[in-house]
């Protein structure tokens, strides 16, 4: 069974690869980054016709058609949209709890909360 580590390592991988997919889907016309796309963020559901969680991660059209996600989703689309206009780009999970994480998108060496703000989108 694979340990914390192991598994933030694996669903980082595939929030990256996610953001990369989300860079050659997103085009000029599509918002630059989730809240501004009015995307509503949640916490992760139980999911899998369980009681327990299962991580999925949504691309960017799936994520706009939905209109909510976790924030592995807002993060990966808010790394592919900087990276469709040329900005160093990727999502970071930083470990919350025991077995628990929260993505952020890194933008050109900053940190963005997919969390919503009070004071709203600043990328647009």
């Amino acid at each position: 069974m694979a340990d914390a580590d192991e598994t933030r390592a694996f669903l980082e991988e595939i929030a990256n690869g996610t953001a990369r997919a989300n860079a050659r889907i997103l085009g000029d016309d599509d918002p630059c980054c989730a809240e501004c796309a009015g995307v509503e963020y949640v916490n992760l559901q139980p999911y899998c016709g369980t009681d327990r969680t299962c991580q999925r991660v949504l691309d960017a059209r799936a994520l706009l058609d939905a209109g909510q996600g976790t924030c592995i989703d807002l993060a990966a689309y808010d790394a592919g949209a900087a990276l469709a206009v040329g900005k160093d780009a990727h999502v970071l999970l930083e470990t919350t709890g025991d077995w628990t994480f929260h993505a952020v998108a890194m933008i050109d060496g900053e940190r963005h909360d997919p969390k919503p703000t009070e004071s709203g989108c600043g990328c647009g």
